[in-house]
C-alpha cells in the first residue's frame, strides 16, 4: 500500500487509524445532503504531483472533455481523492469510456466520481472499501450505465446520486456498505433495476457510522 500525504483531509494513516472519522462524517453528511464534494478538491490541492505511490496520488484515472477509452481488468486503489474521475460530455452521445471487470477500491475519498455531464459504461466492476462512497454521480446530464457491478464494504455509501444526476444501475449487488447501499438526493433521478440490495451486517458497528450517530444525537439534543 502507499504512504500518506500531508494536509487536506489528513493522511492515509490517520484515516485508517480512525482519527479522521469525525471529519469523514461531516464530509459524508455534506455528500448525502447536497452532493457537494468540494472537499475532494481541497484535499487534492495539498498533494504534490508525485505518483511514486498510489497513497500520495490524487486521481488514478482522469477522463475529461469527451475523453474515451476502454479500461478492463485493472486494479485502481488507494488514491487520496478519487480512483476514477469522469467529467464533461462527449459531443457524440453514442461514445463514452468503457470500464469492464475492474477493481476500484480503498480510495480515501470516492471510488468513482461522475460529474458535469460525464457518462460511462461500467460492466462487472467492483467498488470495495472506499472511504466515503463507491460511486458518486452528480450534476444534470451525468448518466453512467452500471451493470453487473458489486458494491461492498464502502465506509460511507455504496452509490450516491445527487444534484440532478442520473444514469442506470442494473443487475448489481450492494451489500455490507456501512451507511447506505444506495442514496438518492437533490433531485437526482436514476433508474435502478434488478439489483440485489442487502442490509449491512456492520451498520451500527463502524467508527464512521458511530461518528455520524454522535453528530445526529448532538443536533437533536444540544447542550
Amino acid at each position: 500500500g502507499g504512504g500518506g500525504g500531508g494536509g487536506g483531509g489528513g493522511s492515509i494513516q490517520e484515516l485508517v487509524s480512525g482519527r479522521q472519522h469525525d471529519g469523514d462524517a461531516d464530509q459524508l453528511s455534506k455528500l448525502l445532503e447536497t452532493g457537494d464534494s468540494s472537499f475532494l478538491s481541497s484535499q487534492s490541492s495539498s498533494v504534490t504531483s508525485s505518483t511514486s505511490s498510489s497513497g500520495d496520488s490524487v486521481v488514478g484515472i482522469m477522463v475529461c472533455d469527451g475523453g474515451l477509452g476502454v479500461y478492463e481488468s485493472n486494479v485502481v486503489c488507494r488514491f487520496r481523492a478519487v480512483n476514477v474521475h469522469i467529467e464533461g460530455s462527449n459531443l457524440d452521445q453514442e461514445k463514452y469510456p468503457k470500464f469492464k471487470a475492474n477493481c476500484l477500491r480503498a480510495s480515501a475519498g470516492v471510488g468513482v466520481l461522475v460529474q458535469a455531464g460525464g457518462s460511462g459504461e461500467f460492466d462487472g466492476d467492483s467498488f470495495t472499501g472506499n472511504r466515503l462512497a463507491g460511486v458518486l454521480v452528480r450534476d444534470s446530464g451525468s448518466a453512467p450505465r452500471l451493470k453487473g457491478c458489486t458494491f461492498t464494504k464502502n465506509e460511507g455509501v455504496g452509490i450516491l446520486f445527487a444534484r440532478a444526476g442520473g444514469g442506470t444501475l442494473q443487475s448489481s449487488a450492494l451489500l455490507d456498505n456501512v451507511h447506505d447501499n444506495i442514496a438518492i438526493s437533490s433531485q437526482a433521478d436514476p433508474c435502478v433495476d434488478g439489483c440485489e440490495i442487502h442490509a449491512s451486517q456492520r451498520r451500527s458497528g463502524g467508527p464512521l457510522h458511530r461518528s455520524i450517530a454522535r453528530q445526529a444525537d448532538a443536533k437533536q439534543h444540544p447542550p
